[in-house]
């Protein structure tokens, strides 16, 4: 199905008015988030080693490390996850948080990259109307009274919906970002993701938690 994408133009351009992190600090967290809890020790401590670098300039609101580790998943969650050629055709991909946005810069961090040779734009909703135009979506914990509907609304369309609140797979979320033994990690409704016409590689359904 066929959908038309904004204009990147008329999105905000947080590239323009912060800097991005470098890739190697958006790795180090993917790495503190996936280690197993003997790596704990030594991972925590490089991040927090490349997280002294952040300039204070980057945003007047500074996520915290949970949301920076968040914000790189979703980076990677584009490289290992395919949409339908027709969804993909505006030049950019789209990452809208809809609900309270605890992001920050850490989301900003990856406005301007790239993912499948396509542009990273990054858009947040207070209302459900026009999430249809997203490639990701990130469900906020704020909205877990409205999540059915944005569930419901957005079924069989080609959006990848990402959560933080217990159960949301099981409610018929995509992906689902959990927190164990101090990690980050994520559950995968592979279902989910087929019925919105989406192709999880095998290297990311192998890093789900089980």
């Amino acid at each position: 199905m066929h959908r038309a994408r904004p204009d990147p133009a008329h999105l905000d351009s947080p590239r323009r008015r912060h800097r991005r992190w470098p890739l190697p600090l958006i790795a180090a967290l993917l790495a503190q988030a996936c280690a197993g809890p003997r790596d704990a020790g030594p991972d925590i401590q490089v991040t927090h080693a490349h997280l002294a670098t952040v300039p204070q300039a980057w945003s007047e609101k500074r996520p915290t490390l949970e949301y920076q580790v968040k914000a790189s998943y979703l980076y990677n969650f584009l490289q290992f996850v395919e949409w339908p050629p027709e969804a993909l055709t505006g030049g950019t991909v789209l990452v809208c948080v809809f609900g309270e946005d605890n992001f920050g810069a850490a989301l900003q961090a990856i406005t301007g990259e790239t993912a499948r040779g396509l542009a990273i734009a990054a858009r947040h909703f207070s209302k459900p109307e026009g999430l249809e135009a997203c490639h990701v979506v990130f469900v906020s914990a704020s909205e877990r009274s409205r999540e059915p509907l944005v569930l419901q609304r957005l079924a069989g369309q080609p959006v990848l919906t990402v959560g933080e609140t217990a159960g949301f797979v099981e409610r018929g979320g995509t992906i689902n970002l959990v927190r164990i033994a101090d990690k980050i990690r994520f559950e995968i409704n592979q279902q989910a993701a087929e019925h919105n016409h989406l192709k999880i590689s095998a290297q990311l359904l192998q890093l789900g938690v089980h």
